[in-house]
């Protein structure tokens, strides 16, 4: 069993599972080379009453652009810090799993931080914690440019008329990123411009609700 190894795996058709890779510790196993983290890959597995055993691993996305990279494994890391802390065995959650598999294709390329925060975008879309970005969640009133708004922890964009509880400033632009992140497809996103500023804010606003929502799970600054 030492030189075994349990995976946790998050797929398309099944959400976050476990698996069993026999021998995976092992140098030179068959499935050693493709066990690592951020692996993007078809796993063959064999159905057994306890945990499921993994028999073949055909990988379809070389990540070796990710390996030894400390700031880009950190953020695939973080990506599946959440995963785990936050959702349950064998539930599908489709959205985030394109999200995470295109954080995987990308950081192994460049550096994307907007990828990473379109993944804890559509995180919370799938958890059902999506913050109100629209109307108004105290009068239900549209949020409209001429009025005077912040962000309130429970509810997302609020009136600051309405306002009951703790906030956070923000402004239209950030307002803008943050319903684009939530409309687009991951794809769409890759030709996004974001300012610099801008995308430091909304990151900032998000950290601090997913704070509130799920206790600190995020860094303070993105990588």
């Amino acid at each position: 069993m030492e030189k075994d190894r349990i995976l946790t795996l998050f797929s398309l058709e099944r959400g976050k599972t476990e698996a069993l890779a026999k021998g995976a510790r092992r140098p030179g196993n068959r499935l050693s080379a493709n066990s690592d983290l951020s692996t993007a890959a078809s796993f063959h597995v064999h159905k057994a009453k306890s945990l499921d055993i993994i028999l073949e691993i055909e990988p379809f996305f070389n990540s070796d652009g990710i390996r030894g990279q400390f700031d880009k494994t950190q953020k695939v890391s973080y990506a599946f810090k959440i995963i785990d802390k936050l959702f349950e065995f064998e539930e599908p959650y489709p959205n985030t799993y394109q999200s995470l598999l295109h954080l995987i294709k990308s950081v192994s390329k460049f550096s994307r931080q907007l990828v990473f925060m379109k993944f804890l975008i559509d995180v919370l879309s799938n958890l059902g914690s999506l913050p109100n970005l629209v109307n108004c969640p105290s009068c239900h009133k549209s949020i409209l440019r001429e009025d005077e708004f912040v962000f309130a922890f429970q509810g997302g964009l609020t009136h600051k008329h309405c306002l009951d509880g703790n906030c956070l400033e923000i402004r239209e632009s950030e307002i803008k990123l943050l319903r684009l992140l939530a409309k687009l497809s991951v794809e769409e996103i890759e030709g996004l411009k974001v300012e610099s500023d801008v995308f430091r804010q909304s990151y900032f606003i998000i950290q601090k609700y997913f704070e509130h929502e799920f206790g600190k799970i995020l860094p303070d600054e993105v990588m």
